[in-house]
């Protein structure tokens, strides 16, 4: 579905959202301003959660957002690999010509793009802005708390339905994929070296296990 939205988009910029979500008033348009501003290359808004009847559930404060406004790709990318739970993150307004790219990327021959991915691959390339006068509605139409190896498998069928693929190739993606595009920054100096030693360690902690 990406790809055919990329394909028909003839625009300088390029809006992703979920087919369920909702959008608070002016909600593009308060991420073009912010994006144009801060010469960012992706905007983005603080999210709700709702559910099948529009009622909120929770909220979601991107409290990091301020390291993925900073001039140091390699802060940022640190920033999105530590800390990057909840991705409607992913959805908002791109520069097409970056996405583009950043859609394209493999990071292995039997691999999943898996948004955390991107949006790393996203940080190391330029800065996303978060915008504050505006909210992201995301729907959870599922009852009760999926697991993750339930999620996982739902992604593995729908990615290879003609064959037997295991579900642990989800978090196998994104530690490859993440672990990747840190090991391709350049470091500065000590201070960025320290930087992405501590991305690299709580990738290894939260998904080194699935290995």
């Amino acid at each position: 579905n990406f790809d055919k939205c990329v394909e028909l988009t003839t625009t300088k910029y390029i809006f992703m959202m979920g087919g369920h979500d909702v959008l608070e008033p002016n909600y593009v348009r308060d991420c073009f301003d912010a994006l144009k501003e801060h010469g960012a290359v992706h905007a983005f808004g603080n999210s709700t959660w709702i559910d099948s009847n529009y009622k909120p559930t929770h909220e979601y404060i991107y409290w990091f957002a301020e390291q993925l406004q900073s001039d140091n790709p390699c802060v940022r990318v640190a920033a999105m690999c530590s800390h990057l739970v909840e991705c409607t993150f992913f959805y908002g307004l791109y520069d097409l010509g970056v996405y583009k790219y950043i859609a394209k990327q493999k990071y292995s021959s039997e691999y999943i793009l898996m948004d955390h991915v991107m949006l790393a691959d996203l940080a190391k390339i330029g800065k996303s802005v978060l915008q504050t006068k505006s909210r992201y509605l995301r729907m959870q139409p599922r009852e009760g708390d999926v697991n993750a190896l339930e999620r996982w498998s739902r992604i593995v069928k729908v990615c290879f339905p003609d064959k037997e693929t295991s579900p642990l190739l989800v978090p196998r993606s994104i530690y490859t994929g993440q672990m990747q595009i840190l090991d391709s920054l350049k470091p500065k100096n000590k201070e960025d070296k320290q930087i992405l030693a501590e991305a690299k360690q709580v990738l290894h902690d939260r998904w080194g296990r699935f290995l």
